[in-house]
């Protein structure tokens, strides 16, 4: 494979994430040995990924208050308390080599597959405004949500303008500042 540019790498990357084959059936695609393609993608995807998360993930949290989801009218229509849904996604991968107690642990039993899970809040726009870190499949949903809950909390608070917003949840009288 010759050396390609930053616009090569991208679109190798899209076609990669797009395609959702094994390494080897999408290197073909670009007359590749499989080891080098995956390590390009994946080098460039480490690269970029501090960007994307920034502007995609983190700027768009900043932008979703409560206030603006009330004021656009794009509230949850069965929950309209909640600023955000939260769920553990599993991503299934292949077994990962080395002994059995190291594979283990990306075993879910849940699933019946190995793999990785992370934590999304979605906003109910369908914008993502958190994502934890991948970990391996063998850890409980309830450990990420826990492990992530400074984030929570923080987005919990009410700020100053949504305090005087109408506020019907259901416990309201536990935590009338969250």
């Amino acid at each position: 494979m010759c050396d390609v540019t930053g616009r090569d790498m991208l679109f190798m990357a899209v076609t990669s994430m797009k395609h959702c084959g094994t390494w080897d059936v999408v290197a073909t695609m670009f007359a590749a040995a499989s080891p080098t393609f995956s390590k390009r993608v994946i080098t460039f995807l480490e690269a970029i990924h501090p960007h994307l998360k920034t502007k995609y993930i983190d700027n768009v949290g900043a932008k979703w208050t409560m206030e603006h989801l009330t004021s656009t009218g794009q509230r949850f229509a069965n929950f309209p308390a909640a600023l955000y849904a939260v769920d553990v996604t599993f991503q299934k991968t292949n077994a990962p080599a080395g002994t059995f107690s190291e594979k283990k642990m990306y075993y879910s039993k849940k699933h019946g597959h190995y793999g990785l899970k992370v934590e999304a809040s979605v906003v109910p726009t369908g914008f993502a405004i958190n994502v934890t870190e991948a970990v391996p499949g063998s850890v409980a949903d309830i450990s990420i949500f826990e492990a992530n809950e400074a984030f929570h909390a923080d987005k919990m608070r009410k700020t100053d303008a949504e305090c005087d917003m109408p506020d019907a949840g259901p416990m309201l009288d536990e935590y009338p500042n969250d």
